[in-house]
């Protein structure tokens, strides 16, 4: 155990540096998605770590997909402190509390939405307001959903359901992976659906992206003690 654990922590070293170096975080999401890994691990093990690990390299894998097509900028790909606190703080506060439908619920939810985002915009149509779906908007517009990226989130939520079985099996069992995978994809909605009150100044980023993963692990665990 202590063999993994050291293991564990030079991985989270590892990480830091590769996503610095990337330039996917900046420098103080670098440190706090490091201090968010050290504690889970220290907190749950590697079970847990493994879980967080697998939505980071998922949602950097995505981040940069199809990249040279997306027409961004690299400090536009760039994830802040605010991006990093607001996608993990529910995952942290749960493992804190030791919530693993919590957990799991709410990093599904934020990995469906970033898997949604990241490539629908690849989408070769213009996406349609997720209130309106007769009034086309440009990509990247808050609140906008494509076809590609509802098939994009629905699988990325459920390929994460089953890697949170696979590293989870001793809390986890087979039939949970229908409740994270549904409290993934609903906080992946409900995350669009909000989009349309940050348009309006109402929500910020980071609150967006804050209550789709408290919704996405509320639901997982509601669901999974059904």
């Amino acid at each position: 155990m202590k063999e993994a654990m050291v293991l564990s922590s030079i991985f989270v070293i590892f990480l830091a540096i590769l996503t610095s170096k990337k330039k996917a975080f900046d420098h103080i999401a670098v440190l706090i998605a490091t201090l968010f890994g050290m504690d889970i691990i220290l907190l749950r093990g590697v079970r847990w770590f493994g879980v967080m690990v697998s939505f980071l390299l998922i949602a950097l894998y995505a981040t940069y997909f199809g990249s040279d097509k997306k027409g961004e900028e690299e400090k536009d790909r760039q994830r802040s402190a605010d991006n990093v606190i607001s996608n993990g703080i529910v995952a942290f506060v749960a493992a804190l509390l030791n919530l693993p439908f919590l957990f799991t619920g709410s990093l599904a939810a934020a990995l469906s939405d970033t898997i949604s985002s990241e490539i629908g915009v690849l989408s070769r149509s213009d996406p349609v307001l997720i209130t309106n779906l007769g009034k086309r908007v440009p990509k990247g517009t808050n609140g906008a959903i494509t076809p590609l990226g509802i098939f994009a989130g629905l699988l990325g939520a459920l390929v994460f359901a089953i890697l949170c079985f696979f590293f989870m099996n001793e809390v986890i069992t087979f039939h949970h992976i229908l409740a994270i995978f549904t409290g993934g994809f609903l906080g992946d909605v409900l995350d669009s659906f909000l989009g349309i009150w940050e348009n309006e100044g109402v929500l910020s980023n980071g609150s967006v992206n804050f209550l789709a993963s408290l919704a996405g692990g509320y639901v997982a665990m509601l669901l999974a003690h059904i």
